[in-house]
């Protein structure tokens, strides 16, 4: 008989051995305490006999509290040692008889194993030994269908998740927890790329199938074999998916529908043609905050809508006491201050404006340090970031890390100061979530759903698009701990309305609901209800109006005159334009200037004397602040003479009027409106080399949104370029003088 084979029908066990970081408990025999940051246990008992390959369920022998063990791994030996390699990720169910279990597969024989319980968390459990049984996957399949008889037979597609590496972000958090909770209610049958092939022994209570499209071909025998299809990735596949089976959709947010240019028009066009599949073939949506509940309500007219609010994934995997985060927030010491904002760095995270306050401050003598995670995915963005902090002079005080194993980001989110969190869209908000149950204080914004989610556990910027504004905030909530300490203590409280088997029993209600709807429902043949959608908000109007340094003296004085610069600007373009300021950063060591550009609704800093800081300052406006069909950049006050409210009106009405326009100007020269035939090559070429002798930002232009322009944006050559290229410009009589365009201020 071949004796590996023998061997491995039966189970054996293992006595645990303390090897590093892991003191005994006195009360309790086999209770451990966590004392560092890589505790390890030795698997005593191999001998000259390795463990053969195969799927195993792993027994905990007097085991108890290892639900606490959110990143416990093991390291395994084939013959060469242990490696980072060779780490199988572990997770414990417990089971309804109290004990624990886990799963893993075990490719190679192997000679030796390393159990490391934590990777920076610090919890308490108990555990003797580890009883590794044997289990074939078709008995593990069989004990998923015994177990799951009688339940509602969910089909869930996770064939888009991307790898962690590559951007899945809060998504992919979301679906793991769905993964963990949904076998309590459900039978789950999951669909998965060979890549994510792994989930299936991380996640042993549901079923999985590896398949490589999600086309209508292979996902056909399983949408047969469900009760209820989920598709939670922003989308819905195949594109064809019987009328029989019920279809629970998820849209997680609704941003291009709030802020359409922070998409580019291919980007826009793919959310409005695959949301639009999601709303018009679903049965019954759920959205995940009842913000965004009134979002499907208002754009696509659906009703009936169940919310399922999401929870913070780390800080539940974590399993922290708040004694062990008490203990850890007091390891935290003075030199090691900093601010975390963990966000992967997509236009409306508005990670810009961070690092203008944090210039802003250390203007003022406070240097603030600040740590931005998740960035891994966007490397251009990254140096676009590092560009700006340069720019302003704090590349010492900003961090970029990029994607972080748990356990590190963890350790950072515990042993900050706080979180600071300016985003000016979330469908949710996870890390809100994870600050909270972690005892983190926070700072953030008050767009979408935010409010919601935090209540009063949080500060709340007074206005979150001005970089002056956000320094001030950052400020107070760097300076005043008794503010954080009772930030904390209310964020423990609100924290505790969100739980992840709380979303799962959510779900499940809005599972069975459908279930049971469809039972009663419409006939196979029936029509698809088509929704009747409303168009994206956007404005008429951007401007970016310039504010340079050096001034002249009678600029200054002219300013300082000017007692609301909203009302300022609403007389030179009109109540109705979305105005943005940039301004330079040594204009705001003049305390009046300071307290006037305050108030600006929108305001960008950058510093003037370094090169290409205009063009980086229009880029960041281009792409976060023009929410509209029109975007104007002007320098002010010297410009101020070209502006009135109702001029700007009446050349927004020719451009409307003459729609071959990419762009229209003020020309004192003209007596009519006037269409300038397209640009020949060497015109364009001579005007786009004046224009790029002076900057690549286009200045007192009134620019159409879209054409040859379209994905591109304002103080980018590119951008210069076709515009001197392929613009074709309308010329429209008008001039006033500077002190008509002051008169109303």
């Amino acid at each position: 008989m071949n004796l590996g084979k023998f061997i491995t029908r039966f189970p054996r066990s293992f006595d645990i051995v303390p090897l590093l970081d892991l003191e005994a408990g006195v009360v309790t025999a086999g209770e451990w305490n966590v004392t560092g940051v890589d505790p390890q246990f030795d698997l005593a008992g191999f001998g000259l006999i390795p463990l053969p390959p195969g799927t195993y369920a792993i027994r905990a022998i007097g085991g108890a509290g290892l639900h606490r063990l959110g990143e416990a791994s093991f390291y395994i030996d084939t013959g060469s040692g242990f490696s980072e390699a060779e780490r199988l990720p572990l997770r414990f169910f417990e089971e309804p008889d109290g004990g624990f279990t886990a799963y893993c597969r075990l490719v190679k024989p192997i000679t030796r194993i390393r159990f490391d319980p934590a990777d920076g968390s610090r919890p308490t459990f108990s555990l003797l030994g580890l009883a590794f049984e044997p289990t074939a996957s078709e008995a593990e399949a069989a004990r998923l269908r015994r177990e799951n008889e009688g339940r509602v037979r969910l089909l869930m597609n996770l064939v888009r998740l991307l790898p962690e590496t590559e951007g899945a972000g809060g998504a992919g958090r979301l679906c793991k927890a769905y993964l963990t909770h949904l076998p309590e209610f459900v039978s789950l049958r999951v669909a998965a790329p060979p890549y994510h092939a792994d989930l299936a022994h991380r996640y042993p209570k549901a079923e999985f199938v590896v398949v490589t499209a999600d086309d209508t071909e292979q996902m056909t025998q399983h949408l047969e074999w469900c009760d209820c299809y989920f598709d939670p990735l922003n989308a819905l596949r195949p594109t064809y998916i019987p009328k029989h089976v019920p279809v629970l959709g998820c849209v997680l947010d609704l941003q291009h529908m709030h802020h359409p240019t922070f998409f580019s028009d291919t980007e826009n066009a793919m959310r409005l043609r695959e949301y639009g599949y999601v709303f018009d073939r679903a049965d019954l949506l759920v959205a995940i905050s009842n913000f965004e509940k009134r979002n499907f309500e208002q754009f696509y007219g659906v009703d009936g809508i169940h919310v399922a609010h999401l929870s913070g994934f780390m800080a539940e995997d974590a399993g922290l006491s708040r004694e062990d985060i008490a203990a850890a927030r007091a390891q935290s010491c003075d030199a090691g201050r900093y601010l975390i904002y963990p966000a992967v760095p997509w236009v409306h995270k508005n990670h810009e404006i961070l690092l203008q306050a944090i210039a802003l401050l250390r203007r003022r003598g406070l240097d603030v340090p600040i740590m931005l995670t998740n960035t891994g995915a966007k490397k251009d963005r990254v140096a676009e970031l590092k560009a700006t902090a340069a720019q302003l002079g704090i590349t010492d005080l900003v961090r970029t890390e990029s994607f972080l194993p748990e356990s590190t980001l963890l350790h950072y989110f515990v042993h900050s100061v706080g979180l600071v969190f300016p985003s000016l869209y979330e469908g949710f908000g996870i890390p809100l979530v994870d600050a909270m149950k972690l005892g983190v204080p926070i700072l953030t914004g008050t767009s979408s759903a935010i409010r919601e989610i935090c209540g009063d556990a949080c500060a709340y910027f007074e206005n979150e698009r001005n970089a002056i504004a956000v320094a001030d905030d950052i400020e107070r909530f760097w300076l005043d701990e008794d503010l954080r300490r009772e930030l904390a203590e209310r964020g423990f409280a609100q924290g505790e309305n969100f739980s992840s088997r709380k979303m799962g029993e959510q779900l499940t209600g809005a599972i069975e609901s459908l279930v049971e709807r469809k039972k009663r429902g419409a006939a196979a043949d029936a029509i698809f209800p088509r929704r009747e959608k409303r168009s994206a908000i956007i404005e008429h109007l951007a401007v970016f109006a310039l504010y340079l340094a050096p001034l002249g003296v009678d600029e200054t004085a002219a300013l300082r005159e000017i007692d609301d610069i909203n009302r300022f600007h609403a007389h030179l373009f009109g109540a109705q334009a979305q105005v943005t300021v940039g301004v330079d950063i040594s204009l705001l060591s003049d305390e009046a200037l300071r307290a006037l550009f305050a108030k600006a609704r929108r305001l960008i800093v950058l510093d003037s004397s370094k090169p290409h800081a205009r063009e980086l300052a229009t880029r960041e406006f281009s792409r976060r602040y023009n929410d509209a069909l029109y975007q104007l950049v002007t320098i002010l006050p010297r410009s101020a003479s070209l502006y009135r409210a109702d001029i700007i009106d009446a050349l927004l009405m020719g451009l409307d009027l003459n729609p071959s326009a990419t762009h229209g100007q003020l020309d004192a020269g003209v007596a009519n409106i006037t269409l300038d035939p397209p640009p020949t090559e060497i015109d364009g070429v001579l005007q786009y080399e004046a224009h790029r002798r002076d900057s690549f930002t286009v200045v007192d232009a009134v620019i159409r949104r879209g054409g040859p322009l379209g994905d591109l944006h304002n103080g980018d050559i590119a951008y210069l370029s076709a515009f001197c290229t392929r613009g074709t410009r309308l010329r429209f009589p008008g001039c006033v003088s500077f002190s008509d365009s002051q008169a109303g201020h």
